[in-house]
């Protein structure tokens, strides 16, 4: 049946409540026609893409479809075909639909950018790239889109492209905050952290209430050597600011909690980094070897790509919770419903952490800092991990959490795979060859300046760096230029970006000595390093991260940890000029890791098992001591 008048003012007035967001009005008034059996392409797309909105997906993509059968020369309807599909997970269809919108109409804007979102999403990188410049020229300066480009140039670790879009995109939309951050992450990622400190201000001065947007300013902070001490305190109250706004008061008292003294104790781990990660190293030996008899693990998981390090996680956990999109006060509606007697971040300050979640004390116990040591800055929190080297002694004062030393609060384990350490290289080349593998971020103007030293204190020495974005040529340009202003010629400087792991590995084969960054240093990298055969410099800086540091002193290697950048240098070049001292330093260095506590994971363990014990105990004394004072 074709629409008469009566039916062209109902389809009028459902397709304006439809426009005004009044969504059961217009499935009341669209319904009401489709009973009448009125057979209009519009009326069906319309009616499918309302059900789309409604998250009624297969009853979505049926009236789509049947939009088409009556008008199969429509882009529009395929666009949104392609968005259903898409949305219920059917990627082949979606793709197919999406593609079809641009072959019936090549210059339709918003399935071009509907296409390029599928390719991004599905990381058909070059695709996505090509069709969404075919959307730019039809509209230079769409904010969304150059956004879009952006995010997908980030992607591909083409950070010197992305940055021209972000600096184009904050001139066209000055109070667009993400586009900021994005532009302040970006300057980070191409080894300009001190440049990119600007951003991050200009990003929090228009939203100072992103958990995310101070984490990373902090994380920057990090990076940048020689701090002013004001910047770190301007960091911290933003953090503590944000905490006080987000606490809601009194946090339970768990008067009705389990206090039983000798039973299983309830363990709750939380990361976003079940995964193939490089902290998995780390949190593999609490689901391998925990004591089943005394302890029961629910893992809280925001792993946005699930492999197979995810199944072996799930498959150790007594209890297994997806987080992934959860709100900070669901996942502490979630943990406090669990009950547990003891809550563990296992991410620490870094992206995707979910500190806010422990705000207002949905366990008990709540604990930080395993692998880095340091501070949450969250007064909820009880307890912080950490070892003599990580943070000394005097430390306390800077952390809001109790510190508890641990033997040590690093754990690595080797990959599951064959990667035999290689000969020096040097004996091969007739030149020695510096070099890491740690992420462009670390590598702040100090770090550059000091090893440009090194290189002109050991002639023909060259340096090698390996880690993603290294592959873009304006990137490798840009940091050859940092070292060409130094005095030193850009072919000493060899760089290579990312690759599978088994090759990264393979790439310190090619190392005489690493040079470690500072003062954000490496952790996992360093292990990776020292396993292949290699020694690594590390700068102890004062206020730095000291993962590099517990490493070496719990491998007996102090003689490659300096205290100074004039130490740095000295030993680099000691050990440069004398080859013999470096073959010694090199032989055996794979054993002396594997037989060190940083690979003892069953005496790490055990340390960590102590304490949850140790903290139960304190935490019942306390309760039972609260109580009997409410007597008197």
């Amino acid at each position: 049946m074709h629409m008469s008048t009566n039916h062209n003012e109902v389809f009028h007035l459902a397709i304006n409540a439809h426009r005004q967001g009044a969504l059961n009005r217009a499935y009341q008034l669209y319904h009401m026609l489709l009973e009448q059996n009125i057979q209009n392409a519009d009326l069906f797309h319309l009616f499918g893409s309302l059900l789309l909105q409604l998250n009624q997906l297969p009853q979505a993509i049926a009236r789509i479809e049947q939009a088409i059968v009556l008008n199969p020369g429509r882009p529009d309807f395929f666009n949104s075909l392609g968005l259903a599909y898409q949305t219920h997970g059917d990627l082949e269809p979606a793709q197919k639909a999406f593609e079809q919108a641009i072959r019936l109409e090549p210059d339709y804007f918003a399935g071009l950018v509907n296409l390029g979102n599928f390719y991004f999403l599905t990381k058909q990188n070059e695709k996505a790239l090509s069709i969404y410049q075919q959307a730019l020229s039809l509209s230079p300066d769409h904010v969304q889109l150059n956004y879009q480009i952006a995010l997908l140039l980030r992607q591909m670790e083409h950070y010197h492209a992305a940055d021209q879009v972000l600096r184009k995109l904050v001139l066209l939309a000055p109070g667009f905050t993400e586009a900021w951050f994005k532009l302040a992450l970006n300057t980070l990622a191409r080894a300009k952290p001190e440049e990119a400190l600007a951003f991050f201000e200009k990003t929090l001065a228009q939203n100072a209430d992103s958990p995310e947007y101070i984490r990373e300013y902090m994380i920057c902070l990090q990076a940048i050597a020689d701090l002013d001490v004001q910047e770190k305190t301007k960091a911290m109250a933003y953090w503590q600011t944000l905490v006080e706004k987000r606490a809601k008061g009194s946090p339970p008292d768990f008067s009705t909690h389990d206090r039983q003294a000798k039973r299983k104790l309830k363990i709750g781990y939380i990361s976003s980094n079940f995964c193939a990660h490089s902290s998995s190293s780390m949190m593999k030996p609490l689901f391998q070897h925990f004591s089943a008899d005394q302890f029961e693990i629910t893992a809280y998981s925001s792993v946005k790509t699930p492999d197979e390090l995810t199944r072996f996680y799930q498959g150790r956990a007594d209890h297994w919770r997806e987080i992934q999109g959860l709100s900070d006060s669901a996942i502490a509606h979630l943990i406090q419903a669990d009950t547990l007697d003891i809550l563990v971040d296992l991410n620490g300050p870094t992206a995707n952490n979910h500190f806010m979640s422990f705000i207002d004390k949905p366990a008990p116990i709540q604990v930080t800092g395993l692998a880095f040591g340091s501070t949450s800055g969250i007064p909820a929190m009880d307890y912080c991990f950490t070892d003599q080297y990580l943070a000394p002694q005097d430390s306390q004062k800077i952390y809001t959490e109790k510190i508890h030393y641990l033997p040590i609060a690093f754990n690595w384990s080797p990959p599951d795979f064959e990667a035999e350490p290689a000969p020096a290289p040097f004996e091969k080349n007739h030149w020695l060859t510096f070099g890491s593998g740690n992420k462009l971020f670390k590598h702040n103007q100090k770090v550059i300046q000091v090893w440009a030293e090194i290189l002109k204190q050991v002639p023909h020495s060259r340096l090698a760096l390996k880690t993603g974005g290294l592959d873009e040529i304006a990137t490798q340009q840009e940091i050859r230029a940092q070292f060409q202003a130094l005095g030193i010629e850009t072919e000493r400087i060899q760089l290579q970006g990312n690759t599978d792991h088994d090759q990264h590995l393979a790439f310190y084969k090619s190392l005489d000595i690493a040079l470690d960054p500072f003062p954000y240093d490496g952790g996992v990298t360093t292990c990776e390093t020292l396993w292949m055969g290699v020694p690594v410099i590390v700068f102890a800086a004062p206020n730095g991260q000291r993962g590099g540091v517990t490493i070496l002193r719990q491998m007996g290697l102090s003689q490659c940890l300096a205290h100074s950048y004039a130490e740095y240098i000295d030993l680099a070049v000691h050990y440069a000029s004398h080859p013999q001292e470096l073959l010694t330093l090199r032989k055996g260095l794979r054993t002396q890791l594997l037989n060190s506590p940083v690979c003892d994971q069953k005496k790490f363990l055990a340390s960590i098992e102590t304490a949850y014990q140790s903290f139960w105990k304190t935490w019942l004394e306390t309760k039972h001591q609260n109580s009997a004072s409410a007597f008197h």
